[in-house]
């Protein structure tokens, strides 16, 4: 039986990259193992070129652009004010970009722009802390991205979370019209500045659980597409595979919204395991098998993405508040550096530092390619590279934790065989990402 994972809408990048895999197990063939991204296999041998279908695969540096990290840059009482720190331990990364609020007028802002620029960095820039900012101010604000960060700036965010409020209290009832009439104040400020002509604009991004398809068609019918370049929204797994939500909680976006490109402005996993409620924590190594995958997810489907976040709060070792335990790197008991490093962090490092391949856009020549394995959850994800090298990304999607139950799943390593115009490899893969040079 043959079967194929179907392929997704490939917007933001150059090529487009098809993925399918047969279920026809070789026998006899060598498997050798490797462990996440630590390993990279060359083929040898010669194969039948013409028998091979046709891919094209996506530009490494582009995949590597779609990805940044959730920061809060103002907060000046938390964690985040030691602002140097946290940029240059996410630089150490490799991350391309950083998304977190801008403030004119704060001396934080200020030091944040520095940073980015230091570190050749782009910012994703939230411009409306809520429905109660004026337009003047949100004016204002854009003002000042234009004049002093119009170099560095990534995106301008609309509202986040218009129809949520976390402290408990009820939401506007005009909260659909409120947010419709900032977001149009926020496009067309952003289009006066001829500095931000390349800006993108995104949407608001709507709480995923509490917003419903009818919403999302109110702001189609009343023209909020007009005001946006890309839709916004969050989409957390629950503790499961990184796209495991895409198909439930991304439906009534892509049906009212889909003319525009996905940029999901929020997802990631919590470690706090002694947690009674909310989100469905992780521990800190089942994140970090699944974070390079979630990067690949989003570049297959064609979406952007933002990981959230890179720093944790300080939670006394208790584990058990759950938005202080979303990051990157641990805190501790304390808030100043140094931070550990948690497995989600490292392995993205492997990843994103591999996919670096720095200059002007690329368009990848397709290459003959067939991969092959008997197990119908496997991904793989080809990107190249401007002097010509391909790196192939492979994967199963099976969920390594059961986040309702708390009880680690086992998913075995398959053989897979790939076959390229120069030759045939059978390599074992299991849940972390294995890394193959075509």
């Amino acid at each position: 039986m043959t079967t194929s994972r179907p392929n997704h809408a490939r917007a933001n990048f150059s090529g487009v990259s098809r993925r399918a895999v047969l279920t026809t197990a070789l026998a006899g063939a060598s498997a050798p193992v490797l462990s996440g991204l630590a390993g990279e296999i060359a083929l040898p041998g010669a194969a039948a070129a013409t028998a091979l279908p046709l891919v094209t695969p996506k530009s490494s540096q582009a995949a590597l652009d779609s990805f940044g990290v959730c920061t809060m840059p103002t907060h000046d009482h938390s964690v985040y004010q030691y602002r140097s720190a946290w940029m240059q331990q996410l630089s150490s990364l490799g991350v391309s970009f950083i998304r977190g609020a801008y403030a004119n007028g704060f001396a934080a802002t200020a030091e944040t722009v520095s940073l980015v620029r230091k570190y050749g960095m782009k910012w994703g820039m939230g411009i409306i802390p809520d429905l109660s900012m004026s337009d003047a101010a949100i004016q204002a604000r854009v003002a000042d991205i234009a004049s002093k960060a119009a170099d560095i700036c990534l995106y301008v965010e609309g509202i986040n979370e218009p129809n949520y409020n976390r402290i408990g209290s009820k939401v506007r009832v005009d909260w659909k019209q409120a947010t419709l009439q900032k977001q149009k104040v926020l496009w067309n400020a952003v289009r006066s500045h001829a500095s931000l002509s390349n800006v993108k604009v995104l949407g608001p991004s709507l709480q995923m659980n509490a917003a419903t398809s009818a919403d999302y068609k109110w702001f189609k019918d009343n023209g909020l597409l007009n005001y946006m370049t890309h839709a916004g929204t969050h989409c957390y797994p629950g503790g499961y595979y990184p796209d495991s939500s895409y198909a439930s909680l991304l439906a009534p976006l892509k049906t009212y919204w889909g003319t525009r490109p996905i940029w999901i402005t929020e997802t990631g996993y919590n470690n706090a395991l002694a947690s009674s409620g909310g989100p469905k924590p992780v521990p800190e190594d089942v994140a970090g098998v699944y974070a390079p995958s979630a990067v690949l997810e989003a570049v297959d489907h064609g979406y952007k993405v933002n990981w959230f976040e890179a720093l944790d709060d300080v939670d006394t070792a208790s584990k058990n508040v759950v938005e202080a335990n979303y990051g990157l790197f641990a805190t501790g008991n304390a808030m100043a550096p140094p931070w550990r490093a948690k497995p989600a962090a490292s392995a993205l490092k492997g990843l994103l530092t591999g996919l670096a391949d720095p200059g002007p856009a690329y368009t990848p020549k397709a290459i003959r390619l067939k991969v092959t394995s008997s197990a119908g959850d496997l991904r793989w994800t080809a990107l190249g590279k401007r002097n010509g090298s391909v790196r192939l990304y492979l994967r199963r999607s099976k969920p390594i934790y059961d986040p309702i139950h708390r009880v680690r799943l086992k998913v075995p390593a398959v053989p897979v065989t790939i076959q390229t115009a120069s030759g045939t490899r059978t390599v074992s893969v299991g849940s972390s990402v294995v890394t193959v040079v075509l």
